[in-house]
């Protein structure tokens, strides 16, 4: 669709499928945002951030560096953006090598990802947690596990 079909659509509110949001600016900034939203029955996503997720997607150690196991019991498709941080609990963080929709059943499913830090150990089993996303030197470099490593040079 393009911007001004959107655009006749929004003058149009009796037969609109969008409705705006309320304007915003970052500090600082001279220009400002006007969020457009789908409107009902439109605006339900058939997924979740993994964000949205919580503790209904659980990751474990594989006990190699290039996966991690997932298991989502959400009920809903799961995306995982890459780079999501996956921080490691007693084991080495790790990064998804790229966008992944995890579905919606209870086996386990390997998921591509790097480790962050070379000189950190792996604990087989160990558990992770969806927390931020790694720098964006760590990001570029996704998907070479040897150009990951080079590329941290900051404490994550």
């Amino acid at each position: 669709m393009s911007i001004m079909s959107i655009v006749r659509e929004l003058t149009k509110p009796e037969q609109t499928m969008y409705r705006l949001g309320e304007p915003w600016r970052l500090h600082g900034a001279s220009g400002f945002i006007v969020p457009i939203h789908k409107a009902e029955p439109h605006n339900e996503r058939g997924y979740l951030m993994i964000q949205e997720a919580e503790e209904r997607v659980t990751f474990t150690d594989s006990g190699g560096i290039s996966g991690v196991d997932a298991v989502n019991s959400t009920g809903k498709h799961v995306y995982i953006r890459k780079g999501t941080m996956l921080k490691g609990v007693g084991t080495q963080s790790r990064a998804p090598v790229h966008g992944f929709v995890l579905e919606p059943r209870k086996e386990t499913v390997k998921v591509p990802v790097n480790c962050i830090h070379q000189t950190h150990g792996i604990s087989d089993g160990a558990q992770f947690k969806a927390e931020g996303v790694a720098p964006m030197s760590v990001q570029a470099a996704l998907g070479e596990q040897r150009k990951t490593w080079n590329s941290n040079h900051v404490s994550i």
